[in-house]
């Protein structure tokens, strides 16, 4: 039996091309859109006889746990779905630019010279993430729906209204959703209410509030069967100050920093505590210590300090990001920096980094240059030219696919509500594989000459970023992508196109691999010098063998690594769940230090959010998780 997809016969044309040769047919495979992904029985068949993680199109460890009717809804036609994404690309590529540069463009990403992330029928024609405020929930409710809701009026309705927003937007966003201020005004409902975070009866108040919004958060209700990717920024002082400086509530008045102090730390505590019936992190939402620092790299708030590494030491909760100017951390990487928006868009909308995203990531093939240049002029030439696809790829995906779906109102929050607009919106170049770029020059990373050859190809993709941003009047900026199936799938393709030469089985989504042999004061350092350079953000994993068991002992190491000029960094455990059920951490150990049974899963973070190894995809689970280093 046959079924007709309808495209455009040239498009057609291409595909056929890839299919006909048994390498662009490998080539497909990776991709998700090879003829044997887009057949809806044999991805049913499949999705009952092999592990999830394996046949599916979308290899992402928060889809990929559990069979379920929703999640296998998605999966069986993901491929014919991600098939359809790629034919809008195409389409309005040929549109703007003719038939030839689109076939170019859709060419270059099935080969792997770049990579465009979220290229399903549905992700495709969403923006990526978003760091919004709640403040539109105080003033408006939710004037949309079936059941719209006016302003809330208590805390509890405010959170119920947050909570459903989250629920909105994950559906509307491919990645994460960020309530950038939700603690900050929830901390107003809750003052007016006489709640006092200091008294045991209302501090049991406020804590089944975050019951509520984090049982939710972890809800797999999500297309695809995943739960909502969620962060909750915590603020230290400074950053209270200075970010809420001319912030105002509906009745006028201004942020009580002592008082929002006292609510995240109610919230920080809570999370460091981790599920009570496994002891094992929250997954979502991820949560994120924003602080302050001087230009020495010390914090402002050395008490804000103090607490994080308090409350960290148990299970590694933390994501910390350390500033110096309106950058506010709203992923498991991405930054959202707000003095660089005001700059390259029309208006200055956002409250010191809220009501800003991204709408795409398409990431550059940093080893592949690196295979291919003859010499370091012809890998600058080669730069430039992937640079400028990228460039074209995401103002495609801007101007031509996501203004038609805002103006269509398949957007509702862009219109008609008018909440957001596109120019709130970065478009991002990821990047990924500096070490294994290093390599295959012949300059290791560890070598000076390959230090310094990173930060040279760092500040020239930045260079060219805010050069796209002048010349397109749209905000571009750069990211060290987090990678988790990107990473695999174009080393893989690089195995095709290079054989021996790429001996790699996945590229690394940080500077450092975590998979090579380097003590963590180097990676520190190494990083630190690195981070300045990307402006879109990216993380630091500090795998650690053991419970860090004193506070002093997680602030020292927090103060080194932001003296060393890290910015954004998680101190990250390995927990191990062994066959009786008892939590412990063990890196990549096989025993249970408890009981002596062997480890039936791990749980550590694949990204930025905590997840099961054994969910991983099959490179990540079977190759590189049991090569992590753990310090």
């Amino acid at each position: 039996m046959n079924f007709t997809l309808t495209f455009d016969p040239k498009f057609d044309a291409l595909y056929k091309k890839f299919v006909k040769d048994p390498q662009g047919r490998e080539m497909l495979a990776l991709e998700g859109i090879s003829p044997e992904k887009i057949d809806v029985g044999k991805m049913s068949h499949d999705y009952f006889t092999m592990r999830l993680a394996d046949t599916s199109v979308d290899q992402n460890a928060n889809a990929n746990e559990e069979l379920s009717a929703n999640n296998y809804q998605a999966e069986v036609v993901k491929g014919i779905l991600k098939l359809e994404g790629y034919y809008l690309l195409w389409r309005y590529s040929a549109k703007r630019f003719g038939v030839r540069k689109a076939n170019e463009m859709i060419s270059a990403i099935w080969r792997g010279d770049v990579y465009f992330h979220d290229a399903s029928g549905h992700g495709i024609q969403i923006p990526y993430c978003f760091a919004f405020s709640t403040q539109n929930l105080m003033l408006q409710g939710r004037p949309y729906g079936q059941l719209g809701s006016l302003p809330p009026k208590r805390s509890d309705s405010f959170v119920a209204q947050v909570t459903e927003t989250v629920m909105d937007l994950s559906q509307e966003f491919a990645g994460a959703v960020a309530p950038g201020d939700f603690l900050v005004n929830l901390a107003w409902y809750l003052q007016r209410e006489g709640v006092d975070p200091r008294k045991p009866r209302d501090r049991d108040y406020i804590v089944n509030l975050w019951q509520k919004f984090i049982h939710v958060a972890n809800n797999k209700f999500r297309t695809s069967g995943q739960s909502p990717f969620t962060n909750i920024s915590i603020f230290d002082r400074a950053n209270l100050e200075k970010l809420f400086a001319e912030y105002r509530y509906p009745d006028g008045s201004e942020v009580n920093v002592e008082y929002v102090m006292d609510v995240q730390k109610l919230f920080a505590e809570f999370i460091s505590k981790g599920v009570p019936t496994t002891d094992l992190p929250y997954r979502f939402p991820v949560m994120t210590a924003n602080m302050s620092v001087d230009e020495n790299r010390r914090p402002h708030d050395t008490d804000f300090l103090k607490f994080i590494s308090r409350v960290n030491a148990n299970l590694g909760c933390l994501n910390i990001y350390a500033n110096e100017g309106s950058k506010v951390a709203m992923c498991c990487r991405y930054v959202n920096d707000a003095d660089r928006m005001r700059e390259y868009r029309v208006d200055s909308f956002g409250n010191g980094g809220m009501n800003i995203g991204s709408h795409r990531v398409v990431t550059v093939n940093f080893p592949r240059i690196a295979l291919q240049a003859k010499d370091r002029k012809d890998f600058f030439r080669l730069l430039e030219k992937r640079l400028m696809l990228a460039r074209d790829l995401l103002l495609v995906h801007r101007e031509e696919i996501l203004r038609r779906r805002v103006e269509k109102g398949f957007l509702k929050f862009f219109k008609p509500l008018g909440w957001f607009t596109l120019d709130m919106l970065f478009s991002t170049i990821g990047i990924h594989g500096q070490y294994e770029m290093c390599h295959f020059l012949g300059m290791p990373m560890e070598s000076p000459e390959g230090q310094d050859f990173v930060e040279e190809v760092l500040m020239k993709t930045e260079e060219y970023a805010l050069a796209f941003s002048r010349e397109t009047g749209h905000s571009f900026n750069t990211e060290e992508i987090p990678g988790e199936s990107t990473a695999v799938a174009l080393a893989r393709k690089d195995q095709l196109l290079f054989g021996k030469q790429q001996p790699f089985e996945l590229y690394s989504n940080q500077y450092i691999p975590l998979i090579a042999d380097m003590g963590i004061m180097d990676r520190i350092n190494l990083t630190g010098r690195f981070m300045k350079h990307v402006s879109g953000g990216g993380i630091l994993h500090l795998n650690v063998q053991e419970r860090i068991q004193d506070a002093a002992t997680m602030e020292r190491l927090i103060q080194i690594a932001l003296t060393e000029g890290v910015e954004h960094f998680a101190i990250n455990y390995g927990f191990g769940v062994c066959e009786a059920g008892h939590t412990s951490i063990v890196g990549t150990g096989t025993t249970c230090p408890i009981c002596g049974a062997p480890i039936q899963d791990y749980l550590t973070r694949i990204i930025g959010y905590f997840t099961k190894v054994s969910s991983w995809n099959a490179t990540r689970k079977n190759y590189e998780y049991p090569k992590r280093k753990f310090n």
